[in-house]
């Protein structure tokens, strides 16, 4: 499931190469190296150091050159329309606008996709799909990874999923080593999630909906720590896991759940991440940075816009 706004970015000199998709100046829009994918979404490689991923998920090793030219997928993105994430035209549930984006011409600013102009608060009797916070959850992303914490598509060669699949880097090679170790490949169910997709779980979990049978609160799930997977071959999969540091670490109450603690526990940095992502577009309504979901942080997830600011 895996996750803006404001594109209003720096023409990214990296590209001044020959070989290079340039970008839009006047725009602000930077140049590209190569089209990639990640989490199910199209992307770009694009220069991280040069600001061209504002809002955006960015995955390392899927790009050719430089360690700076990174995989890019649904940055934030605005136009006269309004403002959304680039995504592929076949991806967009909203208005896809052409012009506003680096990439191939199919790569456009979706502009009312997924949760429209609505917020995390209005979405949880409307859905159960966590797809709608997709904007919110790019930006959650985004401080993260200006806060140094490094996170890797899993190796598709080992592991299939759809949506967001991204861990924590050293849980990401664990998990590939662990199906590699005996030839054959895992299917996930679900793999990092941000706060604000916990947060309607957790909802949906609470009002008995869209079939959660266990959700913890947001800032208490490994799964916002990219730790975590759930796998349905959960038998099948224990003693391969256990081998490589996974833990089964609730066979009875949710059996199809993996915690790898070979990576930090920065679920509640994941819930800080929202926090001050909400404090810096909301000056007159400061929440406590400190990972804690009490009542002051609900009201900003219930509030928060889908597509991010």
């Amino acid at each position: 499931m895996i996750y803006q706004i404001v594109a209003v970015v720096a023409l990214c000199s990296a590209f001044a190469q020959a070989g290079k998709v340039e970008g839009n100046s006047t725009l602000g829009i930077c140049g590209y190296e190569d089209t990639c994918s990640a989490g199910g979404y199209a992307g770009v490689c694009v220069s991280i150091g040069g600001g061209c991923c504002p809002g955006g998920t960015v995955t390392s090793g899927l790009c050719p050159g430089s360690s700076d030219i990174k995989c890019c997928t649904a940055p934030s993105c605005s136009t006269p329309s309004g403002s959304g994430s680039c995504l592929s035209t076949s991806q967009c549930s909203g208005t896809p606008v052409a012009g506003y984006c680096a990439g191939p011409s199919d790569v456009q600013c979706c502009v009312g996709g997924g949760g429209g102009g609505s917020t995390l608060g209005q979405q949880i009797g409307a859905t159960c799909d966590t797809d709608v916070a997709l904007g919110l959850a790019n930006q959650i992303t985004s401080v993260l990874n200006s806060w140094g914490y490094s996170f890797k598509q899993v190796d598709s060669n080992w592991i299939h999923c759809s949506g967001n699949c991204v861990l924590q880097s050293a849980a990401a090679d664990s998990l590939a080593s662990a199906a590699a170790a005996v030839n054959d490949y895992i299917t996930l169910n679900s793999a990092f999630r941000t706060s604000a997709e916990q947060y309607l779980l957790y909802k949906w979990y609470q009002q008995g909906r869209c079939d959660i049978s266990l959700a913890a609160s947001p800032g208490s799930s490994n799964h916002e720590g990219g730790r975590a997977i759930d796998t349905s071959y959960y038998n099948y999969w224990v003693g391969p896991l256990s081998n490589y540091g996974w833990v089964h670490s609730y066979p009875s109450s949710d059996p199809v759940h993996f915690d790898y603690n070979g990576s930090p526990d920065i679920s509640q940095v994941t819930l800080k991440a929202f926090q001050a992502l909400w404090n810096s577009h909301n000056p007159g309504s400061q929440l406590d940075e400190d990972g804690i979901y009490g009542p002051a942080t609900e009201n900003a997830l219930y509030n928060s816009p889908c597509n991010g600011w």
